[in-house]
């Protein structure tokens, strides 16, 4: 799948109140589905109470909002970077910011070494071996110099699918490894001016199976859910800039619900997805009957 025409759309979009919403909302679906991914028992009302006013409810073990809190702040940490330019010759990831990101989302909990390099034999999975601790250090520098530099927009997701299953399959950290990846995949695109990886939580058990199957050298499954996900956030940014209200294809559709939703799956009618409806706009509709590309 070809993303860079919507990526490269969604760089030039004006800047309005309304892209800069979304934008927030889709940092915290980006959270969110990290810590389902984690496994996290919170709810997005229970993470939005906790990081916007504090509150624990007290239905969970502690670890969790001790947790959830030190991705939140990690998080914020990767929203306040500002973009590089393409020719900016800074890398846009290094070694010490990978292993500050694991030391902020570890940081309520000390016993999982934040920000200490592996000293024990980790095993990912049968017929794949990870760096012995002794060169975790050089491995995980190799890693951040391959990455330094902005990729083609056409290869994106299959670039950013490398950098997650070579992260997995190091393994700098004793504890944490899959926050920590997935934290440095946000700077990467943070870096890259490309919107968040929001992956919905009910997709976890299949993020969780590509990662794996990623670090074996397969990168096709983690490919095209990158880029299915991408595709999905800079859908939502350019509804945002467009002012049209995103509503489910059901309600717009009426009578031509079955047609427009072969549209969709064909990948000729521009939609998005949230907790297993289908969303999309009037003017998208009324694009794809024209024969225009929204």
């Amino acid at each position: 799948m070809d993303i860079s025409a919507t990526l490269e759309a969604v760089r030039g979009l004006a800047p309005r109140a309304a892209i800069a919403r979304e934008a927030a909302r889709l940092r915290r679906d980006e959270l969110e589905g990290s810590l389902a991914i984690a496994g996290s028992p919170l709810s997005r009302a229970e993470l939005d109470a906790l990081i916007d006013r504090g509150l624990a409810g007290g239905g969970h073990p502690l670890v969790a909002y001790v947790t959830a809190r030190d991705q939140a702040g990690a998080a914020a940490w990767v929203a306040e970077q500002r973009p590089f330019a393409t020719g900016d010759p800074r890398p846009l990831i290094t070694v010490e910011e990978i292993r500050r990101l694991h030391a902020l989302a570890t940081a309520g909990r000390p016993e999982l070494g934040g920000g200490i390099w592996r000293l024990a034999v980790a095993s990912p999975q049968p017929a794949v071996v990870s760096p012995p601790p002794w060169a975790v250090a050089k491995e995980t520098t190799l890693l951040a110099d391959r990455f330094r530099r902005h990729p083609p927009a056409a290869e994106l997701p299959a670039w950013l699918a490398a950098f997650l299953g070579r992260f997995a399959r190091i393994r700098p950290f004793g504890a944490a490894n899959g926050a920590a990846g997935r934290l440095a995949a946000s700077l990467l695109l943070r870096r890259l001016d490309i919107p968040p990886l929001a992956l919905p939580p009910r997709r976890s058990a299949e993020y969780t199976a590509a990662v794996l199957t990623g670090e074996g050298g397969d990168l096709r499954p983690l490919t095209a859910l990158i880029a299915e996900t991408l595709l999905q956030s800079c859908r939502r940014l350019i509804a945002a800039s467009e002012g049209e209200p995103l509503e489910p294809l059901r309600t717009l559709a009426g009578p031509n619900y079955a047609a427009l939703i072969k549209a969709v799956q064909r990948g000729r009618l521009p939609a998005i997805e949230r907790h297993g409806r289908i969303y999309t706009t009037a003017a998208w509709i009324a694009a794809y009957r024209n024969g225009t590309r929204p």
